[in-house]
Formats: structure tokens, C-alpha cells, sequence
């Protein structure tokens, strides 16, 4: 049963929510070098932007459940040390689906807090990469920026699966509308690129923090 057939079948007396959210992330990109001593990486941030829509459970008053459908970066960079400077960008677009248990409660007058925890999946859209290549061995270098790359079956791991968190702040503007500041941390459970290589594991896992302001309707 889809997630679609199942929202439809909550009860009609169910209070939801829909909105939009945009921000920025920085993504923590872990690899490890193996004998590749001459290779450092590094993070990279972003943006993100989505649209947001929640159930809160009439009864409780403080418990919901939350989806969103979100676009964000999962940047990072590369330096390599080899007769000079060898410099990548990497500029990655995932679209994901989290889908979470929200829990609130009142701090003061129209002020609320709130966390989010749950699970998402999602997929690799789009790369795009920014070099700097050494020359020969002088000071010259030359650039291929905003080079689209193709994905190769064998090696890259489009689909993403893991674990999704949040705590933030929520305003009532009105009794329809309510603004929101969260901070959020996608964990990633599946690695960027396929063990494609014989006998080589070169597994790549990113962790990617959000700091995002939404504002939802309340239907």
C-alpha cells in the first residue's frame, strides 16, 4: 500500500499542515584514503529546498507525522598533491523523502519547540564538477568548470537510504499560518559509490546538516 493511499485513509477529522522550506547545508563527507596518501578531502556546503506537509494527531495536540520532499547539496572537495595541485569540486543534488514522528510542545506564548525523528530515502539527480589542474611542473593551470559528469552504473550508488533529526523553533504568526527554523542532520547509511573495484573497498558515506526556515498552512 502506497504512502499516498494511506494519508488518504486518516481520518477526515486529521488536522494537516503544508508548506514550503529552503537553506543551507554543509555536508561531511567521509572516505578513507587507503593508499592513496596523496588524496584529501574535504566537506562542502549548499542549498536546500522543499515542500513540507504534517498530520498532527487531534487527540494528543503535541505528536504528528511529518513528510517532506526535499532537494538538497551533498558537496565536497578533493585535493590532490602530485606534481603540483591538483583541486575538485564536487556539486552533487539528492531529492529525499523523509518521513518522520514530529513531537512539540508550548515554551512560551506562541513560541514552540520541536524535534523530528524518522527515516528517508532518496536518489542522486544531478553531479556537476569544478577543476583545477596542474600544467606541466609550472605555476600554470588551466579549468573545466561546471562540467556535468554521467553517471556510470557500475560505480555509482544513486539511491540513498538513512536516517533523518531535527530540533527547532515555531512561531505562530495565526491561527492559519506558523513559521519554522530547524536544524536537521541527514545520516546516510549507504555508500556513494559500488564496490566496482576487485579487491578494493572505497565505500564514501555523507552526513549532511540542514539549517532551514519553513512556513506551513494550516488546512
Amino acid at each position: 500500500m502506497t504512502l499516498s493511499v494511506i494519508l488518504l485513509q486518516l481520518p477526515a477529522t486529521a488536522q494537516w499542515r503544508v508548506g514550503i522550506n529552503a537553506g543551507v547545508d554543509y555536508n561531511i563527507y567521509t572516505r578513507s584514503n587507503h593508499y592513496m596518501v596523496n588524496w584529501t578531502y574535504g566537506n562542502g556546503g549548499g542549498s536546500t529546498f522543499g515542500i513540507s506537509g504534517q498530520y498532527d494527531i487531534p487527540k494528543t495536540k503535541w505528536l504528528g507525522i511529518r513528510a517532506d520532499l526535499s532537494v538538497i547539496s551533498k558537496n565536497h572537495s578533493k585535493t590532490v598533491a602530485l606534481n603540483g595541485t591538483y583541486d575538485l569540486k564536487s556539486y552533487n543534488k539528492y531529492l529525499l523523502l523523509p518521513i518522520m514522528a514530529s513531537a512539540s510542545i508550548n515554551l512560551w506564548s506562541k513560541f514552540n519547540f520541536f524535534t523530528n525523528l524518522g527515516v528517508y530515502g532518496g536518489y542522486w539527480v544531478k553531479k556537476r564538477q569544478k577543476d583545477e589542474v596542474p600544467y606541466g611542473f609550472n605555476e600554470y593551470s588551466f579549468f573545466i568548470e561546471g562540467v556535468d559528469n554521467t553517471f556510470v552504473s557500475e560505480r555509482d550508488q544513486r539511491f540513498d537510504i538513512g536516517f533523518v533529526g531535527g530540533v527547532g523553533l515555531e512561531y505562530e504568526i495565526s491561527h492559519k499560518w506558523t513559521t519554522l527554523l530547524e536544524l536537521r542532520s541527514y545520516y546516510s547509511t549507504v555508500s556513494s559509490v559500488k564496490e566496482y573495484m576487485m579487491g578494493v573497498k572505497d565505500f564514501r558515506y555523507d552526513t549532511t546538516i540542514v539549517l532551514q526556515l519553513g512556513l506551513m498552512y494550516k488546512l
